[in-house]
């Protein structure tokens, strides 16, 4: 325990804080978004924040009232399920089903973009579907309009001024979002998919017509004659990775939803020896606590309370496949896992005893092996038990190998069977040693379906 419960020095405090540079502009490398219980002086802090936000050179705060981060949640969490609904598109791309599902997927968050941005136009078509709440306008007008005088122009609140700011960041936004949707599947944006998307989004047709003739354009022009020509281990690994960014959405929109709970929330980074480090450093309101609570039936709740900092530290550049994340308490705040639900409740009474602990620190590595086949992963928690005056070590440490199935088929390339994966799970204790292997063979939903 005391060789492996060693904690790897965080080295925060040698890393360089530097402003970041975008587009030649010189930015703050700190960023705190601060609780504001009034609107109106939420609307106002947000103005002066962005207006100076070239001449800070260390750090920017941003007020954010109740009402900000209500209307922030639920666009995250509809954001979410769009991203969620690309995911089950991309799990077996070789489908012609599964490519108009994508297609289909990718329309819809385009056309959320432009439902957002349309609502804020000053003078909107006669559309019933760009009605958006006020709440929306809140958070992106007075942006668009600080970016603007930033900028040196003091016509921001002209109408045809801040029309063209709304269409430059509807643009934005939509490239994003089709680069992201193309980069998953592995293509490159064809040159014309942008302005033809948004030429559709633009036009007078009702919601689902513009939806559908997006759809149309995605798959027929820019994607069937290639369908079959993605990998499924292509395919698995990009709906993979959708899967994660959605599950981070829903991560954000629950911080927003839980706004009121907290004082301070900031993003930090630095850079120490070509590698960069990000701090994410917390305060919540006197005796709250905030976390993720009921994300999966087996993943422990998050509890964060008092003032406390997280750091993700990357490895050195001879080990660029380890990470790790340190869990430094201010006072008496700190990260906490919550193993008190039904389910734990049963490990203890038929397993191990693992309990509610304060989390230390998180490691991770890539244990690449070019002579075996897939994918092993290291995972290691430490922990202290709350409970234990004495010694309260504990760790946790999961290691995963995982790797395709695939059945070969004539002239077509190979289709996903799904993935055999073997996972040994182990807890420690100052005196004991639990462990746990359990292997499996999972199936994408579509094989399921029988296609």
């Amino acid at each position: 325990m005391d060789e492996l419960w060693a904690a790897e020095p965080c080295q925060w405090s040698l890393a360089q804080a530097e402003p970041l540079e975008v587009e030649g502009r010189r930015l703050p490398y700190r960023y705190e978004a601060v609780y504001e219980p009034s609107v109106v002086w939420s609307v106002i802090g947000l103005h002066r924040t962005v207006e100076q936000l070239g001449e800070l050179e260390e750090r920017a705060v941003f007020p954010i009232s109740r009402q900000h981060a209500e209307a922030l949640g639920s666009l995250l969490g509809l954001l979410a399920d769009r991203v969620e609904a690309l995911s089950s598109a991309l799990a077996d791309l070789g489908d012609p089903a599964a490519t108009r599902d994508w297609a289909d997927a990718t329309a819809r968050l385009v056309g959320e973009v432009h439902r957002m941005t349309a609502a804020l136009d000053p003078d909107p078509p006669d559309r019933p579907d760009t009605d958006v709440s006020d709440t929306a306008a809140w958070i992106v007008v007075p942006v668009l309009q600080a970016l603007a005088s930033a900028t040196g122009d003091t016509d921001a609140l002209e109408p045809a001024r801040l029309e063209f700011e709304i269409r430059r960041t509807e643009r934005m936004l939509a490239r994003i979002i089709l680069n992201t949707s193309f980069r998953f599947i592995g293509r490159a944006l064809p040159a014309q998919a942008l302005d033809e998307v948004l030429a559709v989004q633009r036009s007078q047709a009702p919601a689902r017509a513009r939806r559908n003739t997006a759809l149309l354009l995605l798959w027929y022009r820019h994607i069937t004659p290639q369908a079959y020509k993605i990998m499924p281990s292509t395919a698995e690994q990009a709906s993979a990775a959708a899967g994660r960014l959605a599950d981070g959405l829903r991560y954000m929109a629950e911080v927003a939803g839980n706004w009121p709970r907290l004082q301070m929330l900031a993003l930090e980074v630095r850079h120490l020896q070509g590698r960069r480090l990000v701090g994410l450093e917390f305060q919540t309101q006197r005796g709250a606590v905030v976390g993720f609570r009921n994300l999966d039936l087996l993943a422990p709740d998050v509890l964060f309370a008092g003032h406390g900092q997280i750091i993700i530290e990357p490895g050195p550049e001879n080990a660029p496949n380890r990470v790790a994340v340190h869990f430094q308490a201010v006072g008496d705040g700190g990260v906490v896992l919550g193993f008190d639900s039904p389910v734990y409740t049963l490990v203890r009474w038929l397993a191990f005893p693992l309990k509610t602990s304060r989390l230390r620190q998180v490691r991770y590595r890539d244990l690449a092996d070019e002579t075996t086949p897939g994918t092993t992963r290291l995972v290691e928690l430490l922990l202290e038990d709350l409970d234990d005056r004495q010694d309260p070590r504990r760790m946790i440490r999961v290691r995963t190998h995982t790797q395709p199935v695939f059945e070969p088929r004539p002239d077509l390339p190979p289709r996903l069977r799904g993935r055999q994966s073997e996972v040994l799970f182990e807890f420690l204790t100052p005196t004991t040693r639990y462990h746990y292997t359990h292997e499996s063979f999972d199936k994408p939903e579509l094989w399921q379906a029988g296609r």
